[in-house]
């Protein structure tokens, strides 16, 4: 019986150690999405908290308005936040605060800045700021127009036809947008009207939260996750639930939009010049530029193959839009075949379903 005793308290000995590996395991990961999550020099961080505020909007981040002039904003060390070179230093500049995690701000900040550039500037950049001790992010304050289209939808019917040629294009390469950093975050809330007239979104810290990089490196065929990455999937989701959409009272813009220019109901020019500048943008996007906004996220969230994960996200923008061609059955201005390596074409029945949703409200 000796024995038998002895093997059996070894074997709980080994079972012991292993689950202490894995706690250790696990701990040094956290430890390690901390450390990365937390790079920013403390002291590096624009401190807000001498501006004025004009609006405390409250919420769980406890958002505020805040003005200043250019001289103060400088000052507090604001760096990516457009303030006009030209301008005196007295000049007013107004700002909006939000207090978020560090991980949050790494995913909004990038996805807003990124989404800035290849918009051409409708969306609001973002970047680190403190208020009050509290981190958070800064965004230009975006003055709005009377036009309150966006925040008067109370139903899944939208009439689109209420923007003109102009906003219709934007709103289509916003929708694109949110797709490249994969933010279903899409809600009519998230879209406005400036003071110029032209639509513009926000609140990007949703972008890449349901990305599964792993799942991107293999085939299609292996894994239906693949697809849901890989695939436009503009009109496909449709998660307008009470649970998560404001009690129903939200409807996901990207859903509606995209059904109802496949169904012909909205005309879209894949020549405009709103779309050939953004698709420009996108194809001449840099390696270093993808990098340096996105790089601390995936670093700290998958670190042994992040450089892949940007590699694969530089490949997506860049072939944007064969992908937005194929998706919509729309023909290369040039009749150069249309190539797709990281993206999954829409099949012409997926296409009918979703026509046919339209039709169906």
């Amino acid at each position: 019986k000796q024995p038998t005793k002895k093997k059996k308290k070894n074997y709980r000995n080994k079972k012991k150690m292993s689950f202490s590996l894995k706690g250790l395991f696990e701990k040094g990961k956290h430890n390690m999405e901390s450390l990365i999550y937390r790079m920013d020099d403390e002291k590096s961080i624009p401190d807000l908290s001498k501006l004025k505020v004009t609006k405390e909007l409250g919420g769980f981040n406890k958002a505020v308005m805040l003005t200043g002039t250019k001289e103060e904003a400088e000052e507090a060390g604001l760096k990516l936040i457009t303030i006009d070179g030209d301008q005196p230093k007295d000049a007013p500049i107004d700002l909006f605060w939000k207090g978020q995690t560090r991980k949050a701000n790494l995913k909004e900040c990038g996805g807003s800045t990124l989404l800035h550039d290849l918009t051409g500037g409708l969306v609001p950049r973002a970047e680190p700021a403190k208020y009050k001790k509290r981190f958070g992010l800064a965004q230009d304050l975006m003055q709005l127009s009377d036009n309150d289209f966006f925040s008067s939808i109370k139903q899944r019917k939208i009439d689109f036809s209420k923007l003109n040629e102009v906003q219709t294009h934007q709103l289509f390469i916003h929708i694109i947008g949110d797709r490249l950093i994969d933010n279903w975050d899409t809600h009519q809330k998230q879209f406005a009207i400036d003071k110029n007239e032209n639509v513009i979104s926000f609140d990007k810290g949703h972008g890449f939260t349901k990305f599964n990089p792993i799942n991107m490196q293999l085939k299609i065929s292996n894994m239906t996750g693949d697809t849901f990455n890989r695939s436009l999937k503009l009109g496909e989701i449709n998660w307008e639930n009470e649970d998560v959409m404001n009690k129903g009272d939200w409807f996901y813009i990207n859903n509606h939009f995209t059904k109802q220019i496949l169904a012909g109901m909205i005309k879209i020019n894949p020549y405009h010049d709103i779309l050939e500048g953004f698709f420009k943008r996108c194809e001449e996007i840099s390696e270093e530029r993808v990098m340096k906004l996105y790089g601390a996220y995936f670093q700290g969230r998958n670190p042994f193959i992040y450089v892949e994960i940007i590699n694969m996200i530089i490949a997506r923008i860049r072939q944007v839009r064969h992908a937005v061609y194929q998706y919509f059955g729309w023909a290369a201005q040039d009749g150069a075949p249309l190539t797709l390596d990281i993206w999954v074409p829409l099949d012409s029945k997926q296409r009918q379903i979703l026509v046919n949703e339209e039709l169906s409200l």
